[in-house]
């Protein structure tokens, strides 16, 4: 999955992984941080982060392994804010509607 499938729903079998990839740049200190996760369909492997090719200072990509564990609907959400700076530096949010079969 990719930032443009934000707001769609995407279908997935019990034991099946899905990869999200979206753009991030820390040096800005604005980073995707989980916001919603049903732990008991879905499970996520931490975001790591993938740095650009064309040096320091240039956005790379911030990855999620997701594994479907057991059937039912979720939604799983992120948003890309400064932590410290709370939920009034919310810049974007990306959200997709899971449903496991």
């Amino acid at each position: 999955m990719k930032e443009s499938d934000s707001g769609k729903t995407v279908k997935a079998d019990v034991g099946e992984s899905l990869e999200l990839s979206l753009n991030e740049n820390p040096s800005t200190g604005y980073r995707w941080a989980i916001e919603s996760l049903d732990t008991r369909v879905l499970t996520s492997k931490e975001g790591e982060y993938t740095p650009p090719s064309g040096g320091l200072g240039g956005g790379g990509s911030m990855k999620w392994s997701l594994k479907a564990v057991a059937p039912g609907k979720t939604e799983f959400r992120l948003k890309l804010w400064r932590p410290w700076e709370g939920e009034a530096s919310v810049q974007k949010r990306f959200n997709v509607t899971l449903i496991v079969h």
